[in-house]
């Protein structure tokens, strides 16, 4: 978890995690400082839930 007292300091990377219908989204799919990503190979009608986790020199935050 992020300190309290982050000192508005920059986002080093961020963590972008897949739930693929496990109920857990433990999937790491990418750790980088993009802040895009294309995930492919998805189905049209199907529920996906991704999340992101940012980090900075106090450590990581909350998943989104």
């Amino acid at each position: 978890m992020i300190s309290p007292n982050n000192g508005n300091s920059d986002v080093t990377s961020y963590s972008l995690y897949w739930d693929n219908s496990s109920g857990t989204p433990n999937i790491l799919l990418v750790k980088s400082l993009t802040n895009t990503f294309t995930v492919t190979g998805l189905t049209g009608g199907n529920t996906y839930l991704f999340v992101v986790q940012a980090t900075n020199i106090y450590g990581t935050g909350e998943l989104s």
